[in-house]
């Protein structure tokens, strides 16, 4: 869901919980919340209208350059699926049954967690 469509969502939902006097979300309290969202909207139209301009000033920093120095720190491969959020867990508890290679210089060797 957009930003956007998050406050309209918020908005329409806090619409309904406003007939609960109790809760104390006034007619104020959702105009406020219309007025953010439609702000939201402008601020996210103003800065996609920027990229462009953007992206070329990056590309002209980078022109020309073909070479980048960088520090390898890890390469991590998976060979399975993550099916839900539980799956990390499932990976610490059986680290024991899987094999991990570690990359060196010259080759590589199996080791395990």
């Amino acid at each position: 869901m957009s930003i956007p469509g998050t406050f309209l969502h918020a908005r329409e939902a806090l619409a309904i919980l406003a007939e609960d006097e109790a809760l104390g979300i006034t007619p104020d309290f959702l105009t406020a919340l219309d007025n953010e969202g439609e702000e939201v909207k402008l601020e996210i139209e103003r800065l996609e209208g920027a990229l462009p301009d953007l992206k070329k000033n990056l590309d002209q920093i980078w022109e020309g350059q073909h070479e980048y120095e960088y520090e390898l720190v890890s390469v991590f491969m998976h060979r399975g699926e993550f099916l839900c959020g539980t799956e990390n867990q499932s990976l610490i508890s059986r680290k024991d049954e899987w094999s991990w290679s570690l990359l060196d210089v010259p080759g590589t060797s199996s080791r395990s967690l």
